[in-house]
């Protein structure tokens, strides 16, 4: 029986490793793909991460995580570019307004979730409906 049990171990010696190999191949991916979406996300170190090659190509083109980090990105570098322009001519709350509306747009929150918020008084907005 040990005997019939080490020769079918023997058999699955090799697609044991390759589908190792593939597992980690990737986990590597995802880790590396998580690190580089969270640098894209630090003011300072967005523009290193977009000038490489092969970073913006795997933020795109990955399944399933891909279309995700890239529509946060591109939510996260619109909400800045809107706090770098919006704080000369409106007011904290109109911003704070326009933040969550194109927060909304890109799906990072839901209407229904600040909603809640805003009746938790969370969020202190006055005669504001996201509906």
């Amino acid at each position: 029986f040990l005997n019939t049990l080490l020769k079918f171990t023997i058999i699955w010696i090799l697609p044991s490793k390759i589908l190792g190999a593939i597992v980690g191949v990737l986990e590597a991916w995802i880790f590396v793909l998580l690190a580089l979406f969270v640098l894209s996300q630090i003011p300072y170190t967005t523009k290193l991460v977009y000038s490489s090659n092969i970073a913006p190509a795997m933020m795109k083109y990955t399944p399933l995580i891909g279309p995700f980090v890239e529509r946060t990105t591109e939510s996260m570098d619109q909400i800045y570019e809107m706090l770098k322009e919006g704080t000369k001519d409106k007011t904290m709350q109109e911003l704070d307004l326009q933040i969550l509306i194109r927060a909304i747009g890109s799906g990072i929150v839901t209407k229904d979730q600040l909603n809640e918020l805003i009746d938790e008084e969370k969020l202190d907005f006055e005669n504001v409906s996201f509906g």
